[in-house]
């Protein structure tokens, strides 16, 4: 089991499904984590309170990345208040891994970017 979420991490990181710049997004939110260099930005679209589409840029570590691939996987298509009711621990089962606590703020760096958004 540590091994195959070692390769979605790997795999989220080299290979991200949701990477990519969108045009005209509702609202983009940006993050960072100055003790790892992590920086990313989330773009999403919005329709009646529902993430339509979401799109995210990374200069990250591998497990800030895939985070920000798994988190974007888990919302699309939910309503706005899905992003409130998420928490460290969904991200963490996303990963599917232990992380120290260096690792986790690198994995929590989308989710808090997110809450901190005024969408």
């Amino acid at each position: 089991m540590f091994d195959e979420a070692q390769a979605l991490i790997i795999d989220r990181y080299k290979n991200p499904v949701h990477a990519g710049e969108m045009s005209d997004p509702d609202a983009v939110v940006r993050g960072e984590n100055p003790l790892c260099g992590d920086e990313i930005e989330i773009a999403l679209k919005l329709r009646d309170g529902v993430i339509t589409d979401i799109k995210h840029r990374c200069r990250a570590c591998a497990v800030c990345a895939a985070s920000t691939d798994l988190l974007a996987e888990r919302l699309k298509g939910r309503e706005v208040q899905e992003i409130q009711a998420t928490t460290p621990e969904t991200v963490q089962k996303l990963l599917g891994i232990p992380l120290s606590p260096t690792r986790l703020k690198c994995a929590l760096l989308p989710l808090e970017t997110l809450k901190q958004a005024e969408i």
